[in-house]
């Protein structure tokens, strides 16, 4: 119990405030230590925001240690950043370093994660990410399309740096971004079935006047109706973003 109050404390007490962008984010542990974490904050004098949601191998005290590492890593790596330089060469900086670190000093211990680290410009909506082995994002135009941003390299802590690349994506006014864990779309029900990719992406397309608060709850309880009364067996994170509209 006072670990998963120590872990809580990690997370970010308020999430930036950028412009009219909105941000909203939340995570349920499976056990009182969970592995999942998702953080946000300001790069770059406030020119540019970064946000993050992983997800570690494992659960317990060791996990917990390590995503309380990983945090620590990337946090320090972007307070380093030279401002005005490269966001995407910043941010493939920032993941190689991290990946490096858990490389020469945990690899015995056999702890991985992915994630997804974005960085975006809220003036002009230029999102450069790193999805390291994780679940696709969502990315909904303002118009009801979807797109999704794919993996770009595998998870950190079990292969070279030099595998990890990064993308870049534009929102536009109104477009909304989705980043969940794999507890989000593996949720199982009492029969074994998973909650699946499809049913989380037609939640999204379905409530397009949502903000992003108000959809990670209508996704919450989407994911508690399929698991009724079945156990919890991962960690559930969820990360939305959204460009305001034109006015």
């Amino acid at each position: 119990r006072v670990g998963g109050e120590i872990q809580r404390g990690f997370l970010p007490d308020r999430l930036p405030a950028t412009g009219d962008w909105q941000l909203a984010a939340r995570t349920q542990p499976a056990w009182e230590l969970g592995g999942d974490f998702y953080d946000a904050f300001e790069v770059d004098s406030g020119r540019r925001m970064a946000f993050v949601v992983a997800d570690v191998c494992d659960k317990g005290v060791g996990a917990a240690l390590f995503v309380a590492s990983i945090r620590a890593l990337l946090r320090q790596a972007a307070e380093q950043a030279v401002p005005g330089q490269d966001a995407a060469r910043d941010l493939l900086g920032w993941v190689r370093q991290t990946n490096g670190y858990l490389l020469r000093n945990h690899l015995d211990q056999a702890y991985f994660t992915s994630m997804f680290v974005g960085v975006v410009a809220p003036r002009t909506g230029m999102l450069c990410y790193v999805n390291a082995g994780h679940v696709p994002a969502v990315l909904r135009r303002d118009d009801g399309r979807l797109e999704l941003l794919p993996r770009t390299g595998p998870v950190l802590g079990v292969f070279p740096s030099g595998l990890q690349s990064v993308r870049q994506a534009e929102l536009g006014r109104g477009d909304l971004l989705l980043v969940v864990s794999d507890g989000v779309t593996e949720a199982r029900d009492r029969q074994g079935q998973p909650l699946g990719d499809d049913r989380v992406r037609w939640l999204v397309q379905a409530v397009r006047e949502d903000s992003p608060p108000r959809l990670l709850e209508r996704l919450d309880r989407l994911v508690r109706l399929h698991a009724a009364d079945a156990p919890q067996h991962d960690d559930i994170t969820m990360l939305a973003l959204q460009r305001p509209r034109a006015s």
